[in-house]
């Protein structure tokens, strides 16, 4: 062989090398993307929200992750909070809370003041949130598809009794 053409096949290898480690790190366009997630028509108050693109010609790009807010809406984010996802269609998956193990620390509160009674009351509620989250989910895969230079505004619906298993929830994809 002679040098040129060794010259030409290090400098298409490096050319490449480059290219696939600008790939890596390379941000996507990404758009704007909020809504609802409720479980037969109300609110869901906790879990989160993950939009995975669904690359074509094997790219696909950085996951955008959402925290469900008290009332059930979320914001994605990618790359910066609130900044959105990717541009694109989207496998979109909801995680659950994970039901806390923990015991609030009642120290010495009495149970039956105003205090313990208002505690007991958020726990109560928190549990049955819980509960009636763990049933809920999708028998099939949601697809979205988030679009360049606009607001994209979705509305996850969780079935209730879809979601529900013998095991503790741990993921519920829709």
């Amino acid at each position: 062989m002679n040098v040129a053409s060794n010259v030409s096949r290090m400098l298409i290898v490096t050319c490449l090398a480059g290219a696939l480690a600008g790939c890596e790190n390379a941000e996507f366009d990404v758009a704007k993307v909020s809504g609802d997630v409720t479980c037969g028509g109300e609110p869901v108050m906790m879990g989160t929200v993950v939009f995975t693109p669904v690359g074509e010609g094997g790219l696909t790009g950085k996951p955008a992750t959402a925290t469900v807010q008290p009332d059930g809406t979320f914001e994605l984010s990618t790359y910066e909070t609130g900044d959105g996802a990717i541009v694109g269609k989207h496998t979109v998956s909801f995680w659950g809370p994970e039901e806390s193990s923990e015991e609030e620390d009642e120290g010495s509160i009495n149970p039956d003041s105003p205090e313990g009674m208002k505690r007991a009351a958020e726990r109560s509620k928190k549990a049955a949130a819980f509960r009636k989250l763990a049933s809920c989910g999708l028998a099939q895969e949601l697809i979205l598809e988030v679009k360049p230079g606009q607001d994209n505004r979705f509305t996850i619906e969780l079935t209730p009794g879809a979601g529900e298993t013998d095991e503790a929830p741990q993921n519920v994809d829709i």
